[in-house]
């Protein structure tokens, strides 16, 4: 088809069939190394996206101050309107609650005094939901955010707690902080970077122990 394109630069037909073969064959490579990426990248995304959501976050430190963000459901009643924040244990809520950026949504800032896993309760109506915050100075794995079940609720917070589905309360989220760092040589092992790091290495190993296997060339 090169030859063709470069020789019959004249015959327009012809110019023609030959850019056409041209382009199928270069899609048809494209296809060979771009079917086995549309294969792993759904499930790369989803472990990696589990990683950062267990491994990402770090627990409120005792003194620390962090927001509690509430959202009520679009068809919630009136009376469940007036939501509260009761704290258990050793947190305690500063101030009244303050509107967030979308309807119905309202925000409290709370701080614990010292090391432990604290209840929360949301009161909403008729309707209460618990969540626990989580003080320490160690990287725990955390559920930042509880939720209704959904689509993308289970797709990123599999196995987390859930809200009932006739609950005014949408979510509760905690506002744990995520962790910074650009991998373990700078002595963190959680994180985004961190973990990239490692789907990188772990792929890297993989390919080259199963490369044979799956008859492949790296």
């Amino acid at each position: 088809a090169i030859l063709e394109v470069r020789l019959f630069q004249q015959d327009l037909s012809v110019l023609l069939a030959a850019q056409k073969k041209l382009f199928a064959g270069v899609f048809g490579y494209m296809w060979q190394a771009m079917r086995a990426i549309f294969l792993l990248l759904p499930p790369a995304v989803l472990i990696m996206t589990q990683f950062v959501v267990r491994m990402g976050m770090e627990p409120v430190r005792p003194a620390e101050v962090v927001e509690v963000t509430v959202q009520l459901s679009e068809d919630a009643p009136p009376e469940a309107w007036d939501v509260q924040l009761v704290s258990e244990g050793a947190v305690e809520v500063l101030g009244d609650r303050f509107p967030g950026d979308e309807d119905l949504q309202y925000i409290w800032k709370v701080k614990a005094s010292r090391k432990g896993t604290w209840p929360l309760t949301v009161v909403a109506g008729a309707d209460r939901v618990e969540a626990s915050l989580a003080v320490s100075e160690a990287g725990d794995k955390l559920y930042n955010r509880v939720a209704k079940g959904g689509f993308f609720e289970d797709m990123l917070w599999p196995g987390g707690p859930r809200i009932d589905g006739a609950s005014a309360v949408e979510s509760v989220e905690i506002g744990y902080g995520w962790i910074e760092t650009v991998g373990w040589v700078f002595g963190n092992w959680f994180g985004l970077f961190a973990v990239i790091w490692y789907f990188g290495i772990v792929s890297l190993v993989a390919g080259l122990a199963l490369k044979d296997k799956m008859g492949v060339e790296l």
